[in-house]
């Protein structure tokens, strides 16, 4: 018998069904409750926020040595990730920043490392996972991340020894962004990545799957950054590309579709969308141009840009 039916029921006097109805609903909201606080606060004492977030924000940048970051800052490009180099100077042109560390309530740590590791992979030549990749090229992401990880525990322990706020409050009154695809987790397989856990983390995409390292009771999810000039420039290679494309196979058959990025052969990865795309891009048939790796690099090249 359904719970309507069992309110209805005449067999039942209007107290006992008025008692019962009120019972049910009481522990539906006691569920609910305590649904919603184990996933929101039931978490480790050590990780939980501890900083009043009623107060006024109040908030200090910490000052890293350069030769710290591992990248220099003109190396970093403007991109969707850019909000790792952007925000903290924001941070310190806003009436909440604070110079003296003294008169904060929250601390932000700036760092550079989705720069630093897509100049790594960069710089190693790293070409992703598709048909072209050596046994060389599937060793230079782990090796990227191992940098990125020497770099980030270099700027932790320069804030730690330096400052005395992080011990105080164990790391839970720090803000950093992960602007990367997968937040934290680029140092997620390192010591320091666990040793920032219980920091605030500002990230893309907020997805709690083990490899976002992403925590609801204490993280935020953050826009990426938008540069409409990147996006019309990426536009302008990605039309002259296809112009190419079409001369070279003398204008017979000219691309209706596009597809420009990286593809990992485990289908998780876009859930198995790219990887589909690629398949339908190898049919003797078809008018889509499947090419592996990033527009702004790779499109220079092939469009003679």
């Amino acid at each position: 018998m359904s719970l309507k039916e069992l309110l209805a029921d005449r067999t039942y006097g209007p107290w006992a069904r008025l008692v019962f109805g009120t019972a049910v609903a009481v522990s539906a909201l006691c569920a609910l409750y305590f649904m919603l606080t184990s996933l929101f606060v039931a978490e480790p004492a050590s990780e939980r926020v501890r900083f009043d977030l009623r107060a006024p924000l109040r908030i200090h940048v910490y000052d890293v040595p350069e030769d710290l970051f591992g990248v220099a800052e003109a190396a970093c490009p403007p991109d969707m990730y850019y909000t790792e180099i952007l925000l903290p100077k924001l941070a310190r042109a806003r009436r909440q920043h604070r110079a003296s560390a003294a008169s904060a309530n929250a601390f932000w740590i700036p760092h550079r490392s989705t720069c630093l590791y897509h100049a790594c992979l960069k710089r190693r030549a790293y070409v992703g996972t598709g048909a072209e990749a050596t046994a060389e090229d599937a060793a230079v992401p782990a090796a990227c991340k191992t940098e990125v990880a020497a770099a980030l525990e270099a700027i932790w322990r320069h804030v730690i020894q330096t400052a005395p706020y992080w011990n105080a409050s164990a790391g839970t009154d720090h803000v950093l962004v992960f602007a990367w695809d997968e937040a934290s987790y680029l140092v997620g397989g390192h010591a320091i990545g666990a040793a920032l856990r219980p920091a605030i983390h500002l990230t893309h995409y907020g997805s709690v799957a083990p490899t976002q390292a992403f925590h609801p009771h204490k993280d935020i999810v953050i826009p990426p950054f938008l540069n409409a000039t990147v996006w019309s420039d990426a536009h302008r290679r990605s039309r002259q590309l296809r112009q190419r494309l079409s001369r070279g196979a003398g204008g017979r058959v000219a691309p209706w579709a596009l597809f420009v990025g990286t593809v990992h052969d485990d289908p998780a990865y876009s859930a198995g969308v790219r990887q589909a795309l690629r398949e339908l891009a190898r049919a003797p048939d078809t008018r889509l141009h499947f090419h592996q790796g990033h527009l702004p690099v790779r499109a220079r090249a092939a469009a003679g840009a």
